[in-house]
């Protein structure tokens, strides 16, 4: 029987019992988060402190930015803040390396190292250690994740593989976004926005002590966003609105034990027109594809300090989704458990290993496009150890690691990897890994049977008097899709206020998805042309990632980053692409303190020409190479309000990202300008 045959749809009054349940004396508590460490807001670091900011997700545990043997960037609050985003899959344009196309109002193609669209299926994606992916195709909804941007700390991501810490599907990337603690929020935050694009939107936050050693914050968000511009200067009818609140506790219980508890809830109601397919004249039909989305999530972690040497963590969440459209109805309900040792106490090695358990029950209703029901249960079970050796004092170390997964459907997968980072001094760091990672197949790959597509009669692709049924029939035995991974990377810190960073890599991948069509059967009136996916395709994926920081003065600084992109697959992947990427991609982020009150900061990026197959006429296309321009200049009155002006994508009415690869009309990016105002006081 499934765990979750015992759980209903959890409310927030079970966070609200934890919290009084775990309320402890003042006694029991030897410090406070602010006795214990300085508490420093990361917009007051020099280049130099920063590239030691402490970063968990290349090696879960805590460790300098500039020591990470890994291609890993982080994007502060302080970035996010001057960047004028308002949503985190635009922030990740910062990151080099990572592909983020917007598609429509509500929806992205976000990747990194290749096979971007808005099924990319190779990108682990986290909140404070909570997984957002999906197992319905391997990927990640981003228009539910849209968090209060002010409460994030860092976002954490790593281009290349994870696997052997994170599991499958951290195939070529993780991105962890890291909350603050809640003692860093002390006090109100209120945000107002409105523009042309951005309608309208409001924030409020409330942070404080509870007691003498936890803190105790709670927020609500709720937005409104316009539509798009469709191809044919229509509209696209893919305008959006949502909310979403939550809590957050934090409580140092002893002085060797610390408590994380969250909990959000979130409901946006998201819009689209689709094009379905039908067996009658025209033989496709437009209509709305209104969806209503859901969700609610509890996460929990508990980190002992036995010693300096020895720490052990527990985490665990349990979430619920809910999805429903005419084309897609999907609830998924998700409990997670984690475990992780660190022990730092045999001299030159440090051992980290962890066991994990997951229980994901999802159910797949019948639509315009799903042919059946899919109801399905399925456990994870997973293990791993990883070894870190010091080779020379403080500046040769290897680390050697596996992870162990075993999946109820498609058995088990074995993920190493082995790094080696080499720092001859302190301005120059070298690393290379060697990785082998996997993407494990989704509930739509194997389970599911699919209706994509009507050939009409009497055309080029169809000589037959009758139309033709395409479909795609979920096939059990497809297996994981598998890569192997180099990479190798450059740190040089030449000065205080100089940074660069190089990576280049290449990946291998085995038993690509592709589909394996049958022959037709007359089905009475109309063909019927079966496809299932097989593990027959092959592809290499190369590239090179370059990011500079410069800061001549206190009160100017600057980020330029560069990726090239390249790709080969094999002949049998020919009917479609293993992803629209760009070749290059340019970022430049320069952001200017005008006095002590004024900020203004230019982002320009150039994206460069994308080929790309139209799902609609399923031909091969390219989207033109494109330049934007975002500007923000912000004024503070004081240290509680501040105003600022934010225009997007500046230099064209609008332009074309990426043409979906489902039955979606293209829409292009307009230009967006609103203001914001922000007071907060304690």
């Amino acid at each position: 029987m499934s765990i979750f045959s015992r759980i209903r749809p959890f409310p927030i009054r079970i966070l609200l019992i934890a919290f009084v349940t775990l309320q402890v004396s003042p006694g029991l508590h030897a410090s406070s988060p602010q006795e214990s460490k300085d508490i420093q807001d990361i917009t007051e670091l020099d280049l130099e402190a920063l590239l030691d900011v402490e970063v968990t997700s290349v090696s879960r545990k805590t460790e300098s930015l500039s020591n990470a043997p890994a291609a890993v960037y982080v994007i502060t609050n302080e970035d996010l803040r001057r960047s004028g985003v308002t949503n985190i899959p635009d922030a990740l344009r910062m990151v080099p390396g990572v592909f983020v196309a917007r598609i429509d109002s509500n929806k992205w193609a976000v990747s990194s190292r290749g096979f971007n669209g808005l099924l990319a299926n190779k990108l682990l994606v986290m909140i404070d250690g909570r997984s957002i992916y999906t197992s319905t195709f391997s990927g990640v909804y981003w228009d539910e994740q849209d968090t209060l941007l002010e409460d994030i700390e860092r976002i954490e991501v790593i281009r290349g593989p994870g696997a052997t810490l994170w599991g499958a599907n951290a195939v070529n990337g993780v991105i962890n976004i890291i909350t603050k603690h809640a003692a860093e929020t002390d006090g109100w935050y209120f945000k107002g926005l409105v523009g042309n694009y951005e309608k309208k939107s409001g924030s409020i936050r409330y942070g404080s002590a509870v007691g003498d050693y936890s803190y105790l914050r709670g927020y609500g968000k709720y937005f409104q966003r316009n539509h798009f511009e469709g191809l044919g200067n229509q509209e696209a009818e893919d305008e959006w609105q949502g909310g979403r609140a939550g809590i957050r506790f934090d409580s140092q219980l002893t002085a060797k034990d610390s408590l994380m508890v969250s909990a959000d809830i979130s409901g946006n109601d998201v819009n689209r027109r689709v094009i379905s397919p039908s067996l009658q004249p025209p033989f496709r039909v437009e209509s709305s594809d209104n969806a209503r989305t859901k969700g609610r999530n509890v996460n929990l972690k508990w980190r002992h300090t036995y010693s300096p040497l020895s720490e052990i963590s527990i985490q665990s969440y349990l979430s619920r989704t809910e999805r429903d459209s005419p084309s897609l109805s999907d609830i998924d309900t998700t409990f997670d458990l984690d475990f992780q040792h660190i022990y730092s106490g045999l001299g030159s090695q440090e051992i980290i290993w962890g066991l994990g358990y997951r229980n994901t029950a999802k159910k797949l209703n019948e639509s315009t496009y799903l042919l059946s029901v899919v109801d399905t249960d399925e456990d994870l079970i997973s293990g791993f150890f990883q070894d870190q050796f010091t080779l020379v004092k403080e500046r040769l170390w290897l680390t050697l690691g596996a992870k162990i997964e075993k999946h109820g459907d498609t058995g088990s997968e074995i993920l190493p990897s082995s790094r080696l980072l080499w720092t001859p001094s302190s301005e120059h760091k070298l690393w290379g890994a060697v990785s082998r990672t996997a993407r494990t197949p989704s509930v739509l790959e194997r389970k599911a049977d699919i209706f994509t597509s009507v050939i009409p009669p009497e055309t080029n692709k169809n000589p037959h008097p009758v139309p033709v049924k395409m479909a795609i029939k979920g096939n059990g035995n497809f297996e994981s899709e598998r890569a192997t991974s180099y990479e190798l990377g450059y740190r040089y810190i030449p000065a205080d206020n100089l940074y660069l960073d190089f990576t280049a890599y290449q990946t291998d991948y085995e038993k690509l998805r592709n589909i394996q069509w049958g022959d037709a059967q007359l089905k009475g009136s109309y063909l019927e042309v079966s496809g299932s996916p097989v593990n027959q395709g092959t592809a290499t994926t190369r590239g090179f990632e370059a990011a500079i920081f410069w800061r001549p003065t206190s009160w100017w600084s600057w980020d330029l980053s560069y990726s090239r992109y390249q790709q080969k697959q094999s002949d049998n992947l020919e009917g479609y692409l293993i992803g629209p990427n760009p070749d290059n991609l340019i970022s430049l982020h320069t952001m200017l303190d005008l006095g002590s009150s004024t900020d203004l900061d230019l982002w320009v990026r150039y994206t460069g020409e994308t080929e790309t197959i139209d799902a609609l006429t399923n031909s091969r296309g390219v989207i033109d190479d494109y330049v934007t321009l975002d500007a923000r200049l912000a004024w503070r009155m004081n240290d509680r309000l501040e105003l600022s002006l934010v225009g997007q994508n500046l230099l064209e009415d609008s332009h074309l990202e990426y043409i979906p690869e489902q039955f979606t009309y293209p829409a292009r990016v307009p230009r967006s300008i609103y203001g914001a105002i922000t007071l907060q006081f304690k």
